[in-house]
């Protein structure tokens, strides 16, 4: 498993090389590109093909950092490619014996939280309204390399309490593949400010399990262009 994580891993200069590639290409014909730096929060959750009755799977904050190359096709129009980090997952909490069927495990309750980190390539279609504030929306697949991924749970039952954490990199895809639809305000002088929020729809079933499990997260995010 690590040794095919990290020939998967290898590829990301090659996905990035194809992004900037693009965004040149995209430069020479519409003006001079700008560099984004930007950092925000995280609000990620699973969506699941079966959720077992009295279980929850509420989300979890993580943390967002990335930098990318914005290049002008038109005065209106732009494409973007990014390189980032995200931390995604879930947590989970109920009935041990609801989640797994165990019929050994009556009156323990779980609590857990799944930690995955990413390193995102994306690729982006903006269009952006002229004017003093400019407003943009801004659509485009991207594609997630799993870096790590762990597992932190309590089980308890009365006055006992037990604490576990293991990783999950046995059970959990190496790549997700998703399509990211946002929406934001950017000043309009440089260097630029702008404020985002984008929804990351992950289209892949990202768990080796028998259910269908896919990420899905909300990205709140501030910037600085120049």
């Amino acid at each position: 498993m690590k040794a095919i994580r990290s020939r998967r891993l290898l590829a990301l200069p090659a996905f990035l090389a194809g992004f900037l590639s693009l965004s040149i290409t995209s430069t020479a014909a519409g003006g001079t590109a700008l560099c984004e730096i930007e950092a925000g929060a995280v609000m990620a959750r699973y969506t699941r093909e079966f959720d077992p009755p009295g279980y929850d799977f509420p989300a979890r904050i993580g943390a967002h950092f990335g930098f990318g190359l914005v290049a002008p096709v038109t005065d209106q129009l732009a494409i973007r490619s990014g390189l980032a980090y995200e931390r995604k997952g879930a947590k989970a909490e109920g009935d041990l014996k609801a989640f797994d069927g165990s019929s050994n495990e009556d009156g323990w309750t779980h609590h857990s939280s799944d930690r995955l980190d990413y390193m995102v390539l994306s690729v982006a279609l903006r269009a952006t309204q002229q004017g003093r504030v400019r407003p943009y929306i801004v659509v485009g697949p991207e594609v997630a390399f799993l870096v790590s991924s762990r597992q932190h749970s309590v089980l308890e039952r009365g006055a006992h309490r037990e604490i576990r954490d293991r990783s999950l990199d046995s059970t959990t895809r190496s790549i997700d593949v998703g399509l990211s639809m946002g929406a934001g305000l950017r000043t309009a002088h440089e260097p630029c400010l702008y404020g985002e929020l984008r929804y990351v729809h992950g289209l892949l079933d990202i768990t080796e399990g028998p259910y269908h499990t896919s990420n899905r997260a909300f990205v709140g995010l501030l910037g600085v262009a120049f």
